[in-house]
């Protein structure tokens, strides 16, 4: 019995670095091919009105990060949509990624550069299909108008917002103000970044580095 038992042992210890290998060759090894993965997940994934999260690599996401609360993973937001079946992303940045300081609406792929972003999240907030709808309405009637980026990060002003701000005052709004109230993030001062992962409605889809 005992060399049977040491037989299947033997068996086991021999099997299991074989199954390592094999799920180490499903794993994308380079740059290139752990982004085309990656968004290969968003593509799977994503649903219209999803907030997505990415990480830049240069020091003004880095001074961005500091104002996160709790999770430092992330220095930017926008919310995603599909049109003629392609994913966009519409968010609001300053400096020199935007010189005109408007609005963006990116496709996804660029949204998500492996050059210039490490990291890359997902949330999604409990909209319906009606509510969904809606936010995509007034998100493309603020990219029409050329809602600009606030340099100074004031909440209390809605003609000009900073990225956060931006992703929380719009689903705030067809949330019929359910967003404040389950979060007082605006008595804060700022809205962050992580104010709108962690937040308690927010169910969090993704969460990948790049590379």
């Amino acid at each position: 019995m005992s060399l049977l038992y040491r037989a299947i042992g033997l068996t086991i210890i021999l099997f299991l670095p074989g199954c390592k290998n094999s799920s180490r060759q499903h794993q994308p090894v380079s740059k290139t091919d752990r982004f085309k993965w990656v968004i290969g997940k968003i593509h799977d994934s994503a649903m219209p009105a999803d907030i997505i999260f990415r990480n830049g690599t240069d020091e003004i996401s880095r001074a961005a990060r500091a104002f996160n609360r709790k999770d430092t993973s992330f220095s930017h937001c926008g919310i995603v949509f599909r049109e003629n079946d392609t994913f966009f992303v519409y968010h609001i940045i300053g400096g020199q990624y935007n010189p005109s300081g408007k609005l963006m609406k990116e496709p996804l792929n660029r949204f998500c550069n492996p050059q210039e972003f490490d990291r890359i999240g997902l949330c999604r907030f409990p909209l319906s299909i009606t509510m969904s709808q809606q936010l995509h309405e007034h998100v493309k009637q603020m990219y029409t108008a050329g809602l600009r980026f606030d340099p100074f990060f004031n909440i209390r002003s809605d003609d000009k917002m900073y990225c956060s701000e931006f992703v929380f005052k719009t689903l705030n709004t067809v949330m019929n103000g359910k967003l404040r109230e389950n979060h007082p993030i605006a008595h804060n001062g700022w809205v962050s970044v992580d104010d709108i992962l962690l937040h308690p409605m927010a169910k969090i889809i993704l969460h990948e580095k790049l590379y």
